[in-house]
């Protein structure tokens, strides 16, 4: 237990020692000032119990001291001391505060008991301010707990009015005061509960108590309010005096609650089928798309685990990549052969998602499944046709292609001098389609790859500005030929990027040759300039080609990538796959690609592709 505290103040040394010596034997701690001075010093830095002062000290004196302690920390109890020739100051020093004094000379009995008796009134006035303050604590407690509960709480007599409604009720209703005096508790009633509300009103005036009731509010506004509570009546002298009732607004769970009943109802409703489980895999819930394709009811698979389904065709490891990806709160999606009931085996896609609570611990599984088996026969078929369709491009189309490109050759070849004009143009005419056939041959194989995910890129660090230049060179004949300038720009600080060398190149050979052939017929031979300018931004490579020739309409712009689309090559016979291409090699090196066109600007396509970090 922590010691009581007490500085002695005292001009006269053997005095303060006695009385230090006394104090310290019936266990006190003491401290000891010499003068007034030191007193005040010691007491703003300190707190003590009790100070015990002479009344006559050199320089700052004891009623002084008195009042300074007083004032500093009005708790502690001051006793003064005093000769008999100074009782009139002593009794002087009591109207201003004192808690009591000695007489001068004084014995250690006198001084103990005195001492005992001013810290015991100490002890007791700071209970009774304890009490005083828990007392008040206590009132304001429980009259803070009506006036600012959540709650919408209420008082209502034998007549039906209001005798008592707190803050949040108020609030709620949107009522004032006065406006609460002159309301009857079936004004904020909806019209088909007010029957239902006066029974209930009837048997709680009876002396009954309800729990749960459910009603609905009106507010002075219109709005409706949903309120669940519990009512009881306050009786005296076996007289009803009011009501007591405390209503909670559930109107957000009821609205909540129709929103579970929607998707239920949903859920019970759906095609895919629904299980759900607890975190061992125990089924509490299947929906009836579940019973209708397995053959299971509900009641056999309640309290089974999902493995009754299981085929035998997936390995143990399948089961548990998927188990190890839900235990860690991750989603999983997969396909898989499942059982039914009589033994049929059927396709499904599964997705499995935890469910967790607020602490972010799972306490459930969701699968939504769906039978693909349909789904896959027809994938297979598609897949048997485009591998036959390949086949037949690859390798009988092609076959049918090359004798006639090399007979059209040899024609060209051969006989060339014998050949009439309108001959040699036929046979050019030919050849050019043969070129044509062939070359569509090759990008419609490329392009089914990209769409049925077989391309793995190659990738390897190359300079950007390099496969440009190669581009130009390998279409100065092309632009030469027609008198159109290609115009390349470099302000790119860094072009090193990952590529495939045998991919990426192609896209800026389709891009810059349909701006090439996009303005070969210009008249104005100004106007034949192919713009190509490199440059950085931000962590981007971006390539702007560009051209002045007839602006693309708006609505074949937003077809500009697809595949087949020729209004962009009609006039040079493209075979309307190049910008396809390109946009799929674009996007598989995670760039971008665009396209904008009008009659001030042009037609510029704008690719963007990542720097080597």
């Amino acid at each position: 237990m922590e010691k009581e505290s007490i500085l002695i103040v005292d001009d006269d040394i053997d005095i303060l020692s006695e009385f230090k010596n006394i104090l310290e034997t019936e266990g006190y701690e003491v401290t000891t000032a010499e003068n007034g001075e030191a007193a005040l010093k010691l007491i703003k830095e300190n707190i003590y119990n009790l100070v015990l002062s002479d009344i006559v000290l050199g320089g700052i004196d004891g009623i002084r001291v008195l009042q300074e302690t007083k004032k500093i920390c009005p708790e502690t109890e001051v006793i003064l001391i005093t000769g008999y020739a100074a009782i009139e100051t002593a009794i002087g020093a009591l109207r201003l505060g004192a808690d009591d004094y000695i007489l001068k000379p004084c014995n250690s009995e006198e001084l103990n008991i005195r001492i005992k008796r001013a810290l015991e009134k100490q002890k007791l006035r700071r209970k009774h301010k304890q009490a005083e303050e828990a007392l008040r604590e206590s009132e304001e407690k429980y009259r803070d707990l009506f006036e600012n509960a959540n709650d919408l709480i209420q008082c209502v007599d034998a007549d039906g009015s209001f005798v008592y409604a707190n803050r949040k009720w108020l609030e709620t209703l949107g009522y004032s005061i006065d406006e609460l005096e002159k309301l009857k508790f079936t004004d904020i009633l909806r019209k088909d509960k007010i029957p239902h509300c006066m029974e209930i009103f009837k048997r709680v005036s009876s002396g009954e108590s309800l729990e749960k009731v459910e009603t609905v509010f009106v507010t002075k506004d219109g709005r409706e309010i949903d309120v669940e509570g519990n009512i009881n009546a306050q009786i005296k002298d076996g007289e009803f005096i009011a009501t007591r009732v405390i209503f909670r607004d559930i109107t957000e769970r009821k609205k909540a609650e129709e929103e579970i009943n929607r998707l239920m109802s949903g859920i019970e409703q759906a095609y895919d089928l629904v299980v759900i489980t607890d975190t061992d895999g125990k089924i509490l819930y299947v929906n009836p798309a579940f019973e209708n394709k397995t053959g299971y009811s509900k009641k056999e698979v309640i309290g089974q685990n999902p493995r009754i389904l299981k085929s035998g065709e997936q390995p143990g490891s399948f089961y548990k990549e998927m188990w190890d990806t839900i235990l860690q709160g991750n989603i999983w999606y997969g396909n898989l052969i499942n059982k039914k009931k009589n033994g049929d085996l059927y396709n499904e896609e599964m997705t499995i998602t935890p469910v967790k609570n607020k602490d972010n611990k799972i306490t459930n599984f969701v699968a939504i499944k769906r039978d693909v088996t349909k789904k896959k026969e027809l994938e297979e078929n598609i897949n048997r046709l485009r591998r036959e369709n390949e086949a037949f491009m690859r390798h009988e189309l092609k076959n049918l292609m090359a004798p006639i490109k090399g007979y059209s050759d040899l024609l060209l070849t051969i006989t060339r001098e014998g050949l009439s004009e309108k001959q040699e143009r036929y046979i050019l005419k030919i050849k050019e389609t043969v070129d044509r056939t062939i070359i569509l041959i090759d990008y419609l194989k490329k392009l089914q790859d990209f769409e049925m995910g077989k391309v793995n890129l190659q990738m390897i660090n190359s300079d950007l500005n390099g496969i440009i230049k190669n581009v130009l060179f390998d279409l100065k004949i092309l632009s030469d030929e027609n008198n159109v300038k290609v115009k390349f720009k470099n302000k790119a600080i860094k072009s090193n990027m990952q590529m495939d060398y045998n991919l990426l190149p192609g896209v800026f050979n389709n891009l810059i040759k349909n701006a090439i052939e996009h303005i070969i017929n210009l008249e104005n031979e100004s106007e034949k300039v192919v713009k190509v300018d490199m440059f950085n931004v931000n962590s981007k490579i971006v390539v702007k080609i560009n051209n002045k020739g007839e602006p693309i309409p708006t609505e074949k712009l937003q077809r500009f990538f697809e595949k087949f689309n020729t209004d962009r090559v009609k006039k040079s016979g493209g075979t309307g796959l190049g910008t396809t291409y390109a946009y799929l090699v674009t996007k598989a090196h995670s760039g971008d690609i665009s396209v904008e066109s009008n009659g001030k600007d042009g037609t510029t396509v704008t690719v963007k592709l990542k720097v080597l970090k």
